[in-house]
């Protein structure tokens, strides 16, 4: 096992132009069972010749890969031929509290899946380059696991080969939280079974039925396909439930039998371990992403206008939060809390630019919802479109009524001081 804790690691390289061993792995190349763990460490301007540029893990013959850790720590500016960062092969990543930024490959800019299980969590993926596909990943089987305000943002790729992430096979999947401000199309990870069908005709098949409805949520967060999973399992389940009335009754019935139903072909997760799912996203709300590129950031940002949040609850279509509050703006994508409108301006609900006071008008204040907030300007005054003050007419000109542009010019002899609002005759002897 390799650790390197609290440490800065700069300038690695294993690039010498060949594609065997020696070029996998710029810091460590872990081929063997041992593990490799970089914890509070910084990492910057490494590189392999072939795959990794931090980290490479792979399987030889019949020897697994070790698992590889980063955690709490900062990855910069490496690079290789495929995973720009790290190379997953038949093995473990589990990257947490940690940040990969201005890595470059031809494949996987930041991070390269060929199989194994790679995990993301409370992490950010930035400014990454692929020449090829997937600015910020590519999966090209296993699985991978995005969670807890995990972002890929800013990273690159040809037109419409993945900036974010491009996916040739396997699994990739996001659990909520996003981070603030985002949102992603996704649903909760549970067990679909078939409906429950116990004839009525007899009492015995009645009271089978009546259990099968009775626990229908419980057994949709059941990892089993057993009509009667184990005790094990459906305590398990209960504990999945995040209404606590409905988690206390089911700890209650864990000896009752429930009778589950199998479950359907089509599956909104993969909780299967049997089949390589994994059970611990049941009851969460998840996103399974299709097998195509993704070429933007990721989680998608909430759009200017619209106000984002950190609560799942609102995360979950490209609504987010709804409509920026009225007197207020929400003038960038990702917009988490919103700001105050302009002065000289009004926002109604939804703005994402403050609209300005009609000319003739004016505000100071920054909480208008609508036109008719605006101050008219008074007379011997005027406000051009967007005024924060009124300003007063020059002499010479006056303004008569309120809410006026411009000033007039006085008519020939008469003259007017400034802020006038009217202009009087010129008096004898003069012009």
């Amino acid at each position: 096992a390799v650790s390197i804790i609290g440490s800065t690691v700069t300038s690695c390289s294993t690039a010498d132009g060949s594609y065997d061993d020696r070029n996998y792995g710029g810091v460590v190349y872990a081929i063997s069972s041992g593990g490799v763990s970089i914890i509070g460490s910084t990492v910057a301007g490494c590189s392999a010749g072939n795959a990794g540029g931090v980290v490479a893990t792979r399987l030889a013959g019949e020897r697994g890969g070790g698992a590889v850790s980063i955690i709490g720590s900062n990855v910069s500016g490496c690079s290789a031929v495929i995973g720009g960062a790290t190379f997953l092969r038949d093995t473990n990543l589990d990257v947490t509290d940690s940040t990969i930024s201005g890595c470059n490959a031809t494949r996987g800019g930041a991070v390269y899946v060929h199989s194994g299980s790679a995990s993301l969590a409370r992490s950010t993926i930035s400014s990454c380059i692929a020449t090829e596909y997937g600015g910020g990943l590519y999966s090209a089987g296993g699985s991978t696991s995005l969670s807890d305000g995990a972002l890929i943002r800013g990273c690159s790729a040809p037109k419409g080969q993945g900036s974010s992430i491009f996916l040739l096979a396997g699994e990739v999947s996001y659990t909520l939280p996003a981070p603030a401000g985002r949102w992603l199309p996704n649903a909760r990870c549970e067990v679909y079974r078939e409906a429950c069908s116990y004839p009525l005709s007899e009492a015995a098949s009645r009271a089978k039925q009546a259990a099968c409805l009775e626990h229908r949520s419980d057994c949709a967060l059941t990892e089993s396909d057993a009509i009667e999973p184990s005790s094990g399992k459906k305590e398990a389940a209960c504990s999945r439930h995040t209404d606590n009335d409905k988690q206390a009754a089911c700890h209650e019935t864990v000896e009752d039998p429930w009778y589950c139903q199998a479950p359907t072909f089509v599956q909104p997760c993969n909780w299967n371990n049997e089949t390589g799912g994994d059970p611990s996203g049941l009851g969460e709300s998840l996103y399974q992403l299709p097998l195509l590129p993704v070429n933007e950031d990721f989680p998608f940002a909430c759009a200017a206008g619209l106000l984002g949040s950190a609560i799942p609850e609102y995360q979950s279509s490209s609504s987010c939060a709804g409509r920026c509050p009225e007197r207020s703006q929400c003038p960038i994508e990702a917009t988490d809390e919103a700001l105050p409108c302009d002065a000289g301006h009004y926002c109604p609900k939804g703005t994402s630019v403050p609209l300005p006071c009609p000319a003739g008008t004016y505000s100071n204040a920054t909480d208008l919802a609508a036109a008719g907030e605006c101050t008219d300007a008074s007379p011997g005054h005027f406000a051009t479109t967007g005024s924060t003050e009124q300003t007063p007419c020059s002499p010479g000109t006056f303004t008569a009524l309120a809410g006026q542009s411009i000033c007039e010019r006085c008519p020939r002899g008469t003259s007017s001081g400034a802020g006038s609002s009217s202009c009087d005759e010129c008096a004898a002897d003069t012009y």
